[in-house]
Parts: structure tokens; C-alpha cells; sequence
């Protein structure tokens, strides 16, 4: 497959989330970055999700349909081997960005980084109340080192990482027994081939924190 070496290809597994899908999608159709694809892979939604999805007219719009028994790493991977763009951008469904996110995340990614992610404003209530940034930060070298010392900093909707590297670790895990951190384990696997992680400090997205989380 030929990539578009300027796309980025923006993969939002979802399931149930007629709530807040029409919120995620809106957000990237907002992006002052034009050059990106949206790849929505739905699994056996029985809500409205799907009828949101596709009241959008636009072509950039790709709705993927499968069942993942759960395991949320294989709708990503979905997602991502129907992609076409140079990186891959992870959006849950209950999360949104703001209009900079792929223009900061773009300029980074083409100065050599290899994966970018950025802070957040935790965020709950139907009001939408931002109750503080989260508490994310630039890992130390080695990156392996610092994450398997100190966990996770890389938020899943932060992040954007090149799809070479993405099959250099052959994609998420999906086994069941990494359910809830297949994000985690794929950062500590990309880690294990590149030091090139490199953190945002602008808060470019909302995390949801809702009781339905």
C-alpha cells in the first residue's frame, strides 16, 4: 500500500456511544490540519452510534464494522491496517481535541519524532467542566527505562505515532490479558526500537472522565 507521506489517519474505536461520537468527530472536522482520514470501527453498536457516524457527509469519513469480544486492541488494529495516511492518531469515542492538536502534533512528527503526545484537561459532567490537566510530562532516556519505572504518560488520545513504527512492533496486542493497557504495553514495546517520544505541553485535548468512562 502507497501512504500519503502528509495524511494522518485517525482511528476512533467505538461502541455505544451515540452520546459522544457526533462530540469526537466534530472535533477532528475542526482540525486546522485538513490533510487526515477518520476511521471509525464500531463494534455491533446496538445505539444510535452508527446512524451519527454516517449523518456526517463527509468522504474523509470511514465507517469500519466488526465484533471484538471486548478486546479493544483489535478494532484499533482495524482501524490501523485500513489506514493510509504516514502516522496513526488514537481517539476514544468520549474524548475530543482541540482545533491544534494534529497542526502541533504534524510539526513535531515531521522534525523526526517518531511518536508525540500531548497533555489534557480531564474533563466530566455533561457541562463539560475541564477540572485540571493531567499530570503528563516529557519521559526521561532511556524511554523504556522511565515507563516501566514510572508507568504510563502517554494518554491514548494523544497521541499520533508514525505507522512504520507501529509495524515494527506489529501493531497492538491483542491478547485478552492486556485489556485496559494494550496502549501501555505497545508504548513500552515502541520504546524497545526508538527513544524518539516526544511530549507536547499544550493541553490539546479533553479526557472524559464521566461515571459511564
Amino acid at each position: 500500500m502507497n501512504f500519503d507521506d502528509d495524511m494522518v489517519s485517525v482511528v476512533i474505536p467505538t461502541f455505544n456511544s451515540e452520546k459522544y461520537i457526533y462530540r469526537a468527530l466534530e472535533s477532528v472536522l475542526s482540525q486546522t490540519y485538513l490533510n487526515f482520514e477518520i476511521i471509525v470501527v464500531d463494534n455491533n453498536s446496538s445505539d444510535k452510534t452508527k446512524d451519527i457516524v454516517m449523518s456526517f457527509s463527509d468522504n474523509r469519513i470511514n465507517l469500519l464494522n466488526t465484533v471484538n469480544n471486548g478486546v479493544i486492541a483489535y478494532s484499533r488494529n482495524i482501524g490501523i491496517k485500513a489506514s493510509k495516511g504516514k502516522w496513526v492518531a488514537f481517539l476514544d469515542s468520549d474524548d475530543w481535541w482541540h482545533p491544534d492538536k494534529l497542526k502541533y502534533s504534524v510539526r513535531v512528527l515531521k522534525s523526526g519524532a517518531k511518536i508525540v503526545y500531548h497533555n489534557m484537561y480531564i474533563a466530566q459532567k455533561e457541562r463539560n467542566i475541564y477540572l485540571k490537566k493531567m499530570k503528563i510530562r516529557q519521559v526521561n532516556r532511556p524511554v523504556i527505562v522511565d515507563l516501566l519505572i514510572n508507568g504510563n504518560m502517554l494518554p491514548n488520545s494523544s497521541v499520533v505515532v508514525c505507522r512504520k513504527t507501529l509495524n515494527e512492533i506489529d501493531l497492538l496486542n491483542e491478547d485478552r490479558e492486556f485489556i485496559t493497557y494494550e496502549d501501555y504495553d505497545a508504548w513500552i514495546r515502541i520504546a524497545e526500537v526508538t527513544d524518539s517520544f516526544v511530549f507536547i505541553s499544550k493541553c490539546l485535548g479533553y479526557y472524559w472522565s464521566g461515571a459511564d468512562n
